[in-house]
């Protein structure tokens, strides 16, 4: 799965906020990089193809990319709302999304938390859309729908471990 995170939008219209979306985007990509099963595209590469103005669909194809990150920063006297919404590039349909407030005094507090949360989501969503369409799959021989089933049950366990052991399975 590959994913480009979108510049966020700065809905307060400060240069402050501007930098801080651009910060928030750098921590975003920093964050996923993290996943191997994620290929994150560069900033500057999204940055530079986003301004062409094209639709989802368009940017997943320039990008060669099948999920975007798009966000907006919005500040007010005593609060600070992040938003985040996960879209499938080539059908533009939602896939996730999550709203962050806080108080603005504690953004760098929750940053890494933020970052980490939108992380673990997006690679959760991504996996179960993956596991999905293959579900879809016709499976062609009995060995196939076994290790299919194996697969499944390590995931149940919910570790770390069992979570690779469940990959190999479905890679089989």
């Amino acid at each position: 799965a590959s994913i480009a995170i979108l510049p966020f939008e700065n809905l307060s219209g400060t240069a402050d906020d501007a930098r801080l979306a651009v910060g928030l985007v750098q921590d975003l990509i920093t964050e996923l990089a993290r996943f191997p099963a994620l290929g994150v595209i560069a900033a500057e590469s999204v940055f530079a193809v986003e301004s062409v103005g094209l639709d989802d669909a368009g940017l997943g194809r320039r990008l060669k990319v099948a999920y975007l990150l798009k966000g907006s920063v919005r500040r007010s006297a005593r609060a600070l709302r992040i938003a985040v919404q996960l879209v499938e590039a080539a059908t533009g349909q939602h896939l996730w999304a999550e709203r962050f407030d806080m108080p603005a005094a504690e953004l760098f507090a929750v940053l890494d938390e933020i970052a980490a949360k939108i992380a673990n989501a997006l690679a959760l969503r991504i996996d179960q859309t993956v596991l999905s369409a293959s579900r879809r799959r016709k499976i062609p021989q009995l060995a196939v729908y076994e290790c299919w089933l194996r697969g499944m049950e390590c995931l149940q366990r919910g570790t770390v471990e069992s979570d690779e052991e469940a990959r190999v399975y479905f890679e089989q």
